[in-house]
């Protein structure tokens, strides 16, 4: 029940298992020339701990959105400790994104950076070449309901496009501890199973096809890192209507989607009217071929190999 000994005996706890972990894989396929951590906390430790103990160098893979401005769990001193003792003795970082990389160097994370994107299977996220016929238009929302996700501002405008036009739908994927907020919110609207349908979690194959059956994703975070549900959303052929936060500018532009401020409930409201007439207008071979040349497996696994071997 003391905090600080609790945290060392549970920290202690994860290196052996890791350590466990780690010799297990060394008897199998020998001592490995090189650690690839993605997050830097607690396996960042460990790759620490591997590099003094075994001298094996590593490199460490960040896409969490915990180091942007607007993220308040940087603020606990060992995390910080940690992420700079990890951040300092790699061989090389990257992120998803530059706008997380720039927000990592301005908290002081300083190291040799690389922009390596996060990846999808193309081969599972693709579009269909027909869209439905005579059924309501689809807006798709997919996320963990967390507050910097505001999906009650998407459910708020849902309420108010419903109170121009009744052609649509918006389909909520995922599950978090908001879910029964949200849901009570939907009721309270008179939305919900009218206008927003929720639909729990789904598996990766499960996405893909709501994607297919939709005709545009909306992200409407306070701030991101760079989520996945944007760059599979691409690979489907979608545009997505988004806010203007993290990396998602670097890749968002007018032939692949439209921005809009976080929290502006108005320009929502505006922009998902204006798609519910023009999505049609978005050239769905244009944003699938932006995410193959961009985010597919063979792109992203030829940067790591690069990468690797530049520090090798």
């Amino acid at each position: 029940n003391i905090p600080v000994l609790s945290y060392a005996y549970k920290l202690l706890r994860y290196i052996k298992l890791f350590y466990i972990g780690f010799k297990t894989v060394k008897e199998k396929s020998g001592t490995p020339d090189i650690v690839h951590v993605n997050v830097i906390y607690r396996t960042g430790f460990f790759s620490l701990f591997l590099k003094f103990i075994n001298r094996i160098n590593y490199i460490v893979t960040e896409h969490s959105s915990e180091y942007l401005p607007e993220s308040e769990i940087q603020k606990n001193f060992i995390r910080r400790v940690i992420a700079r003792l990890v951040v300092k003795n790699a061989k090389a970082v990257t992120t998803v994104s530059k706008s997380l990389k720039n927000a990592m160097i301005k908290r002081g994370l300083k190291n040799k950076y690389f922009i390596v994107p996060n990846v999808v299977d193309t081969n599972i996220f693709y579009p269909i070449k027909s869209r439905h016929k005579g059924e309501k238009k689809k807006f798709l929302h997919v996320s963990s309901f967390g507050d910097e996700k505001n999906v009650s501002g998407i459910i708020n405008v849902m309420k108010k496009l419903s109170e121009i036009r009744n052609d649509f739908e918006l389909h909520i994927i995922g599950e978090g501890e908001n879910r029964k907020k949200l849901e009570k919110l939907s009721k309270d609207l008179d939305v919900e199973n009218r206008y927003v349908f929720f639909l729990g979690i789904k598996n990766t194959k499960e996405v893909a096809n709501a994607m297919r059956s939709s005709d545009c994703l909306i992200i409407f975070s306070y701030f991101e890192s760079l989520p996945c549900v944007m760059i599979e959303a691409m690979a489907s052929g979608l545009p997505i209507i988004s806010t203007d936060v993290g990396g998602l500018p670097e890749h968002i532009n007018k032939e692949r989607g439209i921005f809009i401020h976080p929290s502006d409930e108005d320009s929502l409201l505006h922009t998902t009217n204006y798609m519910l007439d023009n999505y049609v207008k978005y050239n769905t071979n244009k944003i699938r071929n932006y995410a193959v040349e961009n985010f597919s497996y063979d792109v992203i696994g030829n940067k790591f190999l690069n990468i690797y071997n530049s520090i090798l």
